[in-house]
């Protein structure tokens, strides 16, 4: 895998034609279609399905419903379905730049799918790059004759058919250039002169889907002259120009963190693009300003900054932006904690069998922010560290939830909880103040899964402001060893923030991780799933731009969300649990 940097990044709009603030995106609902909604877009005409484009005066093609100028803008319409061919995706070459069927159409489940290089395929197309097997038919009967030429010089020749093009590993010899030798990376020099098919299988303009990640240093050059040529309207369109007042907004990806360790914080203020080169624009500027009341406050410039945080502190979150139109400002009070890890640690267990897989043990821990989904697999030392990264805020008034699903198989299966409120690095039942630290402590007949919950009381004694240890551990035939040795044991460790201090905010962004919406995306409803069902009180939706649009509701019994008087579109879903913690997910309705 060698990536070149095309320097090309797109990014959703946020000023739409008539100069209104927007997020690029245009929901239009063709249920009412039976052509569509039956059979999707037409690749060719007199397919089944509603055509792409129809250039008459009648409303009655797919791009018609909606398209934004095309001088101005690159239109991507994501669809059900295209053609009767399992067709991902289509678009056109930059010679139909400012036309109005110009632009790319692609399926939704390729459109959303992680692992899809269609999208990424169909811009190559938009900026003049061809199928690295271009005009290998030369008399157009579907059949393969002529070695092709895709009028880049550092791409092989080649037939498109001559091997299985999901064999990522083929090195059969490509008879059409065995001797090819050239470089693909001018950054690197990197080259590729195998002579056999690895030459050419991981070019996002082959037909081999599964194996694509890379473009040339020639498709660059070939790219570069699209753009700065027939689409060189986009390099001064007004799409990416704030229309008017920022609404300010930021998420970050923890709210408890270990000195030393470095937390991502995000801008999704509104009428603001964001985009993953993180080098700004000419005419916005962005101030972080990160203070914890004692040292010389940290600032970044950057859009979406990752801060190493080396003081311990309470610190408040301060993000101004500004625009043509001003400065506008939001500060989060003690919005985020820098503890230092404790420095004992916790006692050292081991097991028998590390490195050992038994279907066994713990697969999920729940407690305030804490929502982690853990392997059965025994690591070297039969112990993860997730004090730094897995954490959450307790505090003294109320008792807080602790939920933990663990498994046995052929035997019984034994579970045990502890946290360190004294910070010795040790688990004891009489502590230095005489509290036990064993919170819960479980047993689960052989063959079968459960899900235990608790209510965790945080002692008066508690030590305070820094990160504790929670150790959840589990062993096979007996109880665990919490300090000590046995035979299929396994423990995660977890931080503890004791405070008394009600105003922090309290848990972790989990980065969507760990909570399961389901389905996603989703049409009415959505579903929370993580193993037994979660314990949130209350949600609430923003659009993509990190606006409300739905108050704060309450969750009900069911772990249901409506979603159904929503407008098509990505949206963030903040979940709030009975502990006052907070976890951010992203979904999609359809």
């Amino acid at each position: 895998m060698e990536k070149v940097d095309m320097h090309i990044e797109f990014a959703l709009a946020i000023q739409d034609e008539n100069g209104n603030c927007s997020n690029g995106i245009e929901r239009v609902d063709l249920s009412n279609i039976p052509e569509y909604v039956e059979n999707g877009v037409q690749s060719r005409s007199g397919e089944p399905g509603i055509p792409s484009f129809l250039p008459d005066s009648t409303i009655n093609s797919l791009k018609e419903f909606s398209i934004w100028n095309p001088t101005q803008y690159y239109n991507v319409w994501v669809v059900n379905n295209i053609g009767v061919g399992n067709i991902a995706g289509f678009a056109f070459l930059a010679g139909a730049h400012g036309s109005a069927f110009d632009g790319t159409v692609v399926t939704s489940s390729a459109f959303l799918s992680s692992v899809s290089t269609t999208f990424a395929h169909e811009l190559g197309h938009a900026f003049n790059l061809f199928h690295t097997f271009e005009n290998d038919d030369s008399d157009g009967n579907g059949v393969p004759d002529t070695c092709s030429d895709d009028f880049v010089d550092d791409t092989p020749m080649h037939f498109r058919n001559a091997i299985n093009f999901r064999d990522c590993n083929n090195t059969d010899m490509n008879t059409c250039d065995p001797n090819f030798d050239a470089v693909i990376n001018p950054e690197t020099g990197f080259r590729r002169n195998t002579g056999t098919h690895q030459d050419h299988l991981f070019n996002y303009m082959n037909s081999s889907s599964g194996c694509r990640n890379e473009f040339t240093g020639g498709q660059r050059v070939r790219v570069d002259n699209a753009l700065f040529n027939q689409r060189n309207s986009f390099l001064s369109s007004l799409g990416l120009m704030p229309s008017g007042t920022v609404e300010v907004n930021f998420f970050r990806s923890a709210s408890v963190v270990c000195s030393g360790n470095s937390i991502s914080f995000i801008d999704t203020s509104s009428c603001i693009p964001n985009t993953f080169t993180n080098s700004g624009y000419e005419t916005i500027s962005f101030l972080w300003t990160f203070d914890n009341g004692i040292d010389e406050p940290i600032t970044s410039t950057l859009q979406n900054p990752s801060i190493t945080f080396n003081t311990e502190g309470i610190y408040d979150v301060t993000l101004a932006v500004t625009t043509l139109e001003g400065t506008e400002t939001l500060t989060k009070p003690r919005d985020l904690v820098v503890s230092s890890e404790n420095e004992q640690r916790a006692c050292a267990v081991s097991s028998f069998n590390d490195g050992g897989n038994f279907g066994l043990g713990v697969t999920n821990v729940r407690l305030g922010a804490i929502n982690s989904v853990t392997s059965t697999f025994i690591p070297d030392g039969a112990r993860l560290n997730f004090v730094c990264s897995r954490n959450t805020i307790l505090n003294f008034e109320e008792a807080n939830n602790l939920e933990v699903s663990y498994r046995s198989t052929r035997e019984a299966q034994f579970l045990e909880v502890w946290i360190d409120w004294d910070g010795n690095g040790v688990f004891e039942t009489s502590n230095t103040n005489g509290i036990d630290e064993r919170v819960l402590e479980n047993r689960l007949e052989a063959n079968q899964t459960t899900t235990t919950s608790i209510g965790v009381k945080v002692p008066e004694t508690a030590v305070q402001n820094q990160l504790l240890t929670m150790r959840v551990i589990s062993n096979a035939l007996r109880r665990p060893n919490v300090c000590g040795e046995e035979v299929v044991q396994r423990a995660d460790d977890y931080g503890i923030y004791v405070s008394e201090d009600e105003t922090l905010s309290l848990g972790t962004v989990d980065n969507f991780k760990n909570l399961v919406l389901y389905p996603n995306p989703a049409t009415t409803q959505l579903t929370l799933i993580s193993g037994e069902a979660p314990v949130v009180e209350s949600y609430t939706v923003f659009d993509i731009n990190g606006k409300k649009v739905t108050e704060t509701k309450p969750m009900g019994q069911s772990n249901d969300i409506d979603i159904s008087n929503l407008s098509k579109g990505f949206y963030f879903l903040e979940l709030n649990s009975e502990a006052n913690t907070k976890t951010i997910k992203k979904f999609v309705k359809l």
